[in-house]
């Protein structure tokens, strides 16, 4: 009979190794705390008197989120011209992510003075900034628009800390969202084809307070007959948007427009954003979609108004490829769904 203790047999297909399996260190492999991300920081312009309170109040703020609207908003008040109808305020960045200052014929601060408004090759690209309608002769300050230019790819996990920083500083009384909705993106359940879904095309969502503001339709005469049972629950329906017709499902908005219009519903402020599909392809017909939001906001573009269609043309063209941005990644990680 063999010993068989006699054998030194291997009990793994490690054995033998220099580094036993149980003496393997895990701790560089254990989950390290995340690395802290800075908030954004809001800065006062030192050009404009800041509030004495925390929050500066407006009747309405328009935020302009992204290339095409930001391209939009540039194109009806000229921000970068001599006599611009829009006064900056303030500026919101990340200190992590990179931005530039705005351009600016009247700013102070150094970053900016190297800008000249006759000159378009040095238009700044990146960056938030804030700036209000400048009021005329017969107008008061407090009373005018202000325009929220979001010139930076705001990170999708981000936005909602955009938003609040925003909201800790301005007080409106009513929100509009300017947002584009990339075109293979839509779905339009309606549709017979994809050749039907082309720009322009407009598309709205709103916050309750918003739907509410409006008078609802009467209650019609089949529910006020005598014989309505006590129990019968009355169903309220509010009338279709006055603009356009509201997005769609299956489609869903994400990153800042929904960050910001969550906000708006939580804390009950009217609040209406706006999406115009867009193409690379229909780059004119996707900014004129906007047209229609300016005199429903009843903003001061008298100017705007009075050009020739060509003459807008020519704008939209110009400030499109001015506000282009080398590259347009999106994230994956929603900031919240706002349906």
């Amino acid at each position: 009979m063999i010993d068989v203790g006699a054998f030194d047999l291997p009990w793994s297909r490690n054995y033998g190794d220099d580094i036993e399996e149980d003496d393997i260190q895990y701790d560089s492999l254990a989950a390290q705390p995340a690395e802290k991300v800075p908030d954004p920081v809001f800065s006062w312009s030192s050009t404009f008197a800041a509030p004495a309170s925390s929050r500066y109040s407006m009747p309405l703020m328009v935020l302009a989120n992204d290339e095409r609207p930001v391209s939009f908003m540039r194109s009806v008040f000229g921000a970068d011209q001599e006599h611009s109808r829009l006064e900056l305020m303030a500026t919101l960045a990340f200190p992590d992510l990179q931005s530039s200052a705005p351009l600016s014929t009247k700013s102070s601060s150094s970053s900016a003075s190297s800008f000249s408004s006759s000159s378009s090759s040095t238009y700044s690209r990146e960056g938030c900034f804030v700036y209000r309608v400048r009021p005329t002769q017969d107008q008061k300050a407090e009373d005018q628009a202000v325009i929220v230019l979001v010139q930076q790819e705001v990170p999708q996990e981000r936005a909602n800390a955009l938003v609040e920083v925003l909201m800790n500083h301005l007080q409106p009384q009513r929100v509009v969202v300017l947002d584009c909705v990339l075109m293979g993106h839509y779905a339009d359940p309606y549709a017979s084809s994809a050749s039907d879904v082309v720009p322009p095309l407009l598309r709205v969502i709103e916050s309750s307070a918003s739907k509410s503001s409006r008078p609802a339709p009467e209650e019609s005469k089949s529910s006020k007959s005598k014989g309505k049972s006590k129990s019968q629950k009355k169903i309220v329906s509010f009338p279709a948007h006055p603009l356009c017709a509201y997005l769609e499902p299956p489609n869903v908005v994400n990153g800042l427009a929904a960050a910001l219009m969550t906000h708006c519903q939580v804390y009950e402020l009217p609040a209406e954003a706006f999406f115009s599909l867009e193409s690379p392809h229909y780059v004119v017909e996707t900014l004129s979609a906007f047209e229609a939001v300016l005199s429903h906001c009843q903003l001061p573009t008298q100017d705007f108004a009075n050009k020739t269609g060509q003459e807008k043309k020519a704008l939209y063209k110009e400030w499109s490829k001015l506000c282009a941005r080398p590259s347009r990644t999106k994230g994956h990680i929603p900031a919240g769904v706002f349906a």
